[in-house]
């Protein structure tokens, strides 16, 4: 069913106001509701006691550095593949590129295209893209 509000003597005009005010201030008052309810959920699971930290064993402390050393180079990784691609192209980029992002079946393409002297101050992303197209043939 269709509401005809200027028929029924309502102006949208008048309503465009309140809800950018909503769009606006939406988000934060549920963030907000949710830190409240989870606050207090978490004192009624998790009551404060006068409880020792447990000592960890060798074992222990070194499965936790491995997993922070591993975590550490995985989120290095990820940013390596989703930043530098979208930097321009200048030595850094390239010698990044070379170690990371660069196939060894894309090399030899992938080298033409860097030598062409257009791909200065491009996009790194779209010179490997060329590469992978390149190949592709």
């Amino acid at each position: 069913m269709w509401l005809n509000l200027k028929a029924a003597g309502l102006d949208y005009q008048c309503f465009v106001g309140y809800w950018d005010w909503w769009t606006c201030w939406l988000p934060v008052l549920l963030l907000a509701g949710n830190l409240t309810l989870a606050r207090s959920w978490w004192k009624c699971f998790h009551p404060a006691r006068g409880k020792l930290k447990p000592q960890l064993t060798l074992l222990e402390v070194c499965l936790r550095a491995v997993a922070v050393f591993l975590a550490s180079w995985a989120l290095l990784l990820t940013a390596i593949h989703l930043v530098v691609p979208r930097m321009a192209v200048n030595d850094f980029t390239l010698s990044v590129a070379d170690e990371f992002l660069v196939r060894q079946e894309w090399r030899a393409d992938f080298d033409f295209v860097v030598s062409n002297s257009v791909s200065r101050g491009k996009r790194l992303g779209a010179l490997l893209d060329h590469a992978e197209l390149a190949n592709l043939q």
